[in-house]
């Protein structure tokens, strides 16, 4: 069983004319692998099903997938390593980026059912703290709900990096730094030079290099510790981690950092994303069709939630809003009959419709409540 990429290097060599007899063809052999940067050939008359790659993962404790956040087929892809997994029979584990590990409670009371869907996202501070479209997620925190899949929060929490962008990880206040990681390994110079390179694309920097790389440590060594201390309660589970691909490609972003936590048998898969493929990015990487989103249906109004609910404070300049009668000031309390009381409520209400449906809304306007028709953009 082999958990490192096949990449064969095909060499084609003509017969010279005048040099060989007609009936002789010479084929050099593949002496070496490509060097990084020159061209690379894949053998696409030996490409794997997802179903071949997946048997392959039967004896790896932990696997982990990236994705690109918005894009579509890699969280489907995601999905389809959780069920093959799944299928194998050993008791699995999910380990996801997207939580943080104050929302563990929260993840808990949701997969035990205690709570729904939109207390979920609204005691998390998904829209807050993640703030990608929940429809991409959705798919697979359902099925892990369905199938009693444990769901582990592994980011470290927003008020700690946001700190840490600010002043460093050496400006931190005792209380932030007592919510650090245990260890931090900075020894690892090809991790730095990446994250440097990461560094250069955002424009408009306003923090210096040594925040941004402290903050990209913060976030790798609190997933990797989280995942090897859920490993190491759990002896009996393997444990499936879906993260963005800069946290697993070339391995010593999360991986690296929790096999020097505990030793683990593990695998790194990457969706592509147009990036050179060179050996050691990632132990199998996996091609699939581009795919987004369509465009998430609105209202078209800027809302103020509190614990009174959803007020209207205006409307955008494509909003059909004013034309179907409601006014600033009025309550959203309703969706086609369903009750309504949080932002994350209204988002999970209007998924279930496209732009240009129309909708009616309940408010209520002066302690009154009304039905409003309402074309969505």
């Amino acid at each position: 069983m082999h958990s490192t990429p096949r990449i064969p290097l095909i060499l084609l060599v003509l017969a010279l004319a005048g040099c060989f007899p007609a009936a002789q063809t010479r084929i050099a052999p593949a002496s070496r692998a490509p060097t990084p940067g020159e061209p690379l050939v894949l053998d696409l008359k030996r490409a794997e099903s997802l179903d071949q790659l997946i048997r392959q993962l039967v004896d790896k404790r932990v696997v982990f997938v990236g994705e690109t956040h918005n894009r579509v087929d890699h969280h489907e892809l995601q999905l389809a390593v959780l069920k093959g997994l799944q299928a194998q029979g050993e008791p699995l584990a999910l380990g996801v980026e997207w939580f943080q590990r104050p929302q563990q409670k929260v993840l808990d009371d949701y997969l035990a059912g205690r709570i729904d869907e939109a207390t979920l996202l609204e005691r998390s501070g998904w829209y807050q703290r993640w703030r990608f479209d929940y429809r991409l997620y959705r798919p697979i925190i359902r099925y892990a709900r369905e199938h009693r899949i444990p769901i582990v929060a592994l980011n470290a929490e927003k008020e700690l990096t946001s700190a840490i962008g600010e002043k460093s990880i050496a400006g931190l206040s005792p209380g932030l730094t007592q919510r650090l990681p245990g260890e931090i390994d900075r020894g690892d110079k090809r991790y730095e030079a990446r994250i440097h390179e990461s560094y250069n694309q955002h424009p408009g920097k306003k923090h210096p290099f040594q925040n941004f790389l402290d903050v990209q440590l913060t976030w790798d060594e609190t997933m990797a510790e989280t995942a090897a201390n859920y490993l190491r309660r759990h002896p009996d589970r393997r444990l499936l981690i879906l993260a963005g691909s800069g946290h697993i490609a070339w391995k010593n972003g999360i991986p690296d950092r929790l096999t020097r936590r505990l030793a683990v048998s593990s695998a790194t898969l990457l969706p592509d994303d147009g990036r050179y493929p060179s050996p050691g990015l990632a132990d199998y990487l996996v091609f699939t069709r581009a795919k987004t989103l369509p465009p998430a249906p609105k209202i078209g109004v800027f809302l103020k939630t509190d614990e009174q609910g959803l007020e209207i404070l205006d409307f955008s300049k494509r909003s059909h809003g004013k034309q179907a009668g409601l006014k600033p000031g009025d309550r959203i309390i309703a969706i086609e009959g369903r009750s309504v009381h949080s932002l994350a409520g209204l988002k999970l209400e209007l998924a279930k419709h496209k732009p240009g449906d129309t909708i009616t809304l309940t408010i209520e306007r002066n302690g009154e409540k009304q039905a409003v028709t309402l074309k969505l953009v």
